[in-house]
């Protein structure tokens, strides 16, 4: 019950900070830049999800996305690649946001985000998967704009290497 009592005004307080990152990005839109370092929890990872199925005006994106779920980290993948009308240019995630398992999240953004052109993965144990299923939605879908692309420290190996190596070739 203690533990409960503790973690509630938490929750709450990551809840009422989303929902006034949201307000603030519906009322400026000239907004461009969300820098999201700290941990914000499942809700609040989860809120902010809601807000960026939707937003228009954030061009460069921050997460720190550690202490959340594969599951709610990949709702956050898919509310940016639902939202065709996004103006996002730069999506990064904190070191150590991001695993394994996030293939079919990355393909999803890709093919329907034409926006994104930076996409850093550095210090994020992705592995091979990942950046193959990056690369090759790349080479499926060349109306990509997706140029930068930041593998430093992401735990890959050979298949990753054949699969840039390709699309390089490109």
């Amino acid at each position: 019950l203690a533990s409960e009592r503790t973690a509630s005004p938490n929750a709450e307080r990551v809840q009422v900070a989303v929902r006034s990152v949201a307000r603030v990005l519906e009322m400026h839109p000239q907004c461009a830049h969300l820098w999201i370092e700290s941990t914000i929890g499942e809700s609040g990872v989860e809120a902010l999800a809601g807000v960026m199925a939707t937003n228009t005006t954030v061009q460069y994106l921050t997460l720190n996305l550690k202490d959340v779920s594969q599951d709610v980290a990949k709702k956050v993948l898919a509310a940016i690649g639902q939202n065709t009308w996004t103006e996002l240019r730069d999506l990064r995630f904190a070191a150590g946001s991001l695993s394994t398992g996030f293939e079919g999240a990355f393909e999803s953004l890709l093919q329907k985000n034409s926006s994104l052109r930076s996409l850093t993965l550095e210090s994020n144990s992705v592995g091979d998967a990942v950046v193959v299923a990056i690369a090759d939605t790349m080479l499926q879908h060349p109306g990509t704009r997706l140029r930068d692309l930041n593998l430093n420290q992401t735990n890959i190996g050979a298949r990753a290497g054949d699969a840039l190596a390709r699309l390089l070739r490109s």
